[in-house]
């Protein structure tokens, strides 16, 4: 019997029950949900406390973590490097699931498992001069090499990350395994209440959503700037689902839309509850996700769970979550994201082949799923590699 530990603790800090924080959830949950006979010869426990001790994984479901007050990032991460490892030892643990690779535990005696969602910091850095951003690849290059050598084998959630791990930090394609992220069928559906969002979040009577902060790489100036080209000629507001990273970012945009009289036609909704999501992809013409670099595509299965029409920026991991069953064009053309917008707008037909697909595409990518593989990765790694070392 190979006990396994899975890492909830990204839950004790300020952002918790984030993605990486509901990806841990959602996983432990999907495998508990699964016959026994299909966990054959896995015993699933969980730690939530990076100072705490190893915990049952019905335990761990009840999320009482989330009730508590959170810790300071950096106290984290020192009680994870420093203090975790212990736990795992006393938990005789044999294999720790780390949901996400920063301040892996030293000294665990377990193999250890890392989840890479993706490599931003070297592939998509912030843009400054030359030299500051290659002096920025060069340093994350190396901190995310010597990161993912310590493990003893690497879950990347898309064909794309692990592409990027080959390619930007040499890593071998036989110490890493794909898995897809699954969608949460039971929020995510189409026959979500798109007038009470409406009412909620006073939104115009149609409207474009995308879902994403502010972050430099998710572009959503090209898409305000498409938008405000568009806006006079079609009927479609601009829904914009996330945090407000940059302050001054939020000021030019409304500053912007108020000049051109489009103000009642745009919103800027932050800190959104998960409940309140679906009624906006269900409302929405179309979800529009122009971001340039992502290591997985999850708000494109979410609007395509809900029957929502998806057009995507090429950027590889959203084709490879979305198939045929998005349009995509170039994120770094204003133009062409206008011309998709205008397209969207005017062509029921296309919108309607869109969420036929898109909901085809989402009923095959279930948390089930990745459950299932995920645990065959657990087995192979128990039978094959030696335990890592810091």
């Amino acid at each position: 019997m190979t006990r396994v530990c899975i890492d909830l603790t990204a839950n004790e800090i300020i952002d918790r029950f984030g993605g990486i924080g509901r990806y841990g959830y959602l996983l432990l949950e999907s495998m508990v949900s699964l016959p026994a006979a299909e966990r054959a010869g896995i015993e699933l426990c969980a730690l939530e406390d990076s100072a705490g001790s190893v915990i049952g994984a019905e335990q761990a479901l009840e999320k009482a973590v989330l009730s508590r007050r959170t810790l300071p990032l950096r106290r984290h991460r020192w009680q994870r490097r420093l203090v975790t490892g212990k736990s795992l030892v006393n938990g005789r643990v044999d294999l720790f699931h780390a949901v996400q690779p920063l301040a892996l535990p030293l000294w665990p005696r377990a193999k250890v498992l890392a989840t890479c969602h993706d490599l931003i910091p070297v592939v998509f850095p912030r843009q400054g001069s030359a030299l500051k951003s290659n002096w920025i690849v060069l340093r994350e290059t190396a901190v995310w090499g010597l990161r993912m050598r310590r493990v003893d084998h690497i879950l990347a959630i898309s064909e794309q990350t692990a592409t990027d791990l080959s390619s930007r930090l040499g890593i071998a394609r036989s110490k890493i395994s794909v898995v897809h992220h699954g969608v949460d069928a039971k929020l995510f559906h189409p026959r979500a209440d798109p007038v009470a969002a409406r009412r909620k979040f006073d939104l115009p009577e149609r409207w474009f959503v995308s879902v994403g902060s502010d972050h430099y790489r998710k572009n959503h100036r090209a898409l305000f700037e498409a938008w405000c080209n568009a806006g006079p000629d079609i009927p479609e507001g601009l829904v914009v689902v996330g945090k407000a990273l940059y302050e001054s970012t939020l000021q030019e945009l409304n500053a912007k839309v108020v000049q051109l009289g489009l103000q009642h036609r745009f919103r800027w909704l932050d800190n959104v509850d998960d409940t309140d999501l679906p009624g906006l992809y269900c409302g929405a013409t179309a979800a529009i996700a122009p971001s340039l670099y992502e290591g997985f595509g999850m708000t494109l299965l979410e609007a395509m769970a809900c029957g929502t029409p998806v057009a995507a920026a090429r950027n590889g991991a959203y084709e490879e979550v979305g198939g045929d069953a998005a349009i995509y064009f170039d994120g770094r053309s204003v133009s062409a994201l206008e011309t998709t917008l205008r397209q969207l707008s005017g062509d029921a037909q296309e919108r309607e082949r869109l969420s036929q697909a898109g909901r085809r595409q989402a009923s095959e990518m279930t948390w089930e799923r990745t459950a299932r593989q995920t645990l065959e990765v657990y087995r192979r790694v128990a039978e094959t590699k030696p335990p890592c070392t810091p």
